[in-house]
């Protein structure tokens, strides 16, 4: 994993155990742990082939016990492809840009870490590097589920 995402989420871990709480829409949108921090998933925009959107973007955010933003991630992919290629912008506290990414729906991740070069990284599980298993993924997402959380209350 490129050192600028490493050294984010390395300073606001989500641990302990999880809880999540569904959306409107019943989808896993809010995220407790025993930690006390929060991460808030809300989908901004969503396919709508009908309606004329082109692209889908999520907002997720991870917040510390004292309500203060820890770091977000906004990913967006296009509908006319079926979302198989999505980008993201990772932003530290101050809502700076961290890194660039892009990745694809079979493992690879570009990564441009602000004023550094691109890391490629071959996640697909057919070649996926020791790192990837500790890839920045964040509860609820395609790699992990809600397997880990359990449904519940999450204020």
């Amino acid at each position: 994993m490129p050192t600028c995402l490493e050294s984010l989420v390395a300073a606001c871990p989500l641990e302990g155990t999880c809880s999540f709480a569904r959306n409107e829409a019943g989808a896993a949108g809010r995220f407790c742990f025993a930690s006390g921090r929060t991460l808030a998933r809300l989908q901004v925009t969503a396919c709508a082939a009908d309606a004329g959107v082109e692209s889908a973007t999520t907002v997720e955010t991870v917040r510390n016990a004292d309500g203060s933003v820890c770091y977000t991630r906004e990913s967006s992919c296009n509908c006319l492809m079926a979302c198989e290629f999505a980008t993201a912008t990772w932003r530290n506290a101050a809502g700076e840009a961290v890194a660039a990414e892009d990745f694809t729906s079979n493992g690879y991740h570009n990564v441009a870490c602000a004023g550094a070069s691109t890391t490629r990284v071959d996640c697909s599980q057919q070649n996926a590097p020791a790192g990837c298993d500790s890839w920045p993924s964040l509860p609820g997402g395609p790699d992990s589920a809600t397997a880990s959380c359990t449904e519940g209350s999450c204020p």
